[in-house]
């Protein structure tokens, strides 16, 4: 028998986000270091800090996801 985790309720989703143009501009400048698209470079980036970190009291200000 499987049992259901958590991760099973939940299902891919699309998100749509207001950029400022410094964020847009830090963006875009990341996706050509990197070689993704913004659309890639967004997605991996929201993934990395909500793996990271439990909390964001504001930017720059996070508390680290604890082992």
């Amino acid at each position: 028998m499987k049992i259901k985790s958590e991760s099973d309720t939940y299902q891919e989703s699309h998100v749509t986000c207001f950029l400022t143009k410094e964020i847009n501009k830090l963006l875009d400048e990341a996706k050509k270091r990197s070689g993704r698209s913004k659309k890639q470079e967004a997605e991996m980036r929201l993934a990395d800090s909500l793996l990271r970190f439990q909390s964001l009291a504001e930017i720059g200000i996070a508390t680290e996801v604890k082992p």
